[in-house]
């Protein structure tokens, strides 16, 4: 990524993905979760599943208080009643 950024309007700054290297990290890292089932054990997937899981939580937070400058809790509440609810599926 350059140093700096340096945009003429709000379009090409409210863009997600920005720089080429976003592009090939989405590209590449995309089909994933999609085939990693497939390819190794069950151990591996488990722990890459709760990667991506707080990766898309991380994600939302940052749309939350990155673009919208908000600070707000429920998105800790609804980490926590996901993770209860899950914990109680399984067990």
């Amino acid at each position: 990524m350059p140093c700096g950024e340096y945009f003429t309007g709000y379009e090409s700054r409210m863009g997600l993905i920005r720089w080429r290297i976003q592009r090939v990290a989405l590209v590449v890292g995309l089909p994933v979760p999609f085939v990693l089932p497939f390819v190794v054990g069950g151990g591996v997937v488990s722990t890459a599943s709760q990667i991506y899981i707080f990766a898309v939580a991380v994600l939302g937070l940052n749309v939350i208080l990155g673009y919208a400058g908000e600070i707000v809790l429920a998105q800790g509440a609804f980490m926590a009643i996901g993770a209860y609810t899950t914990s109680r599926l399984v067990a």
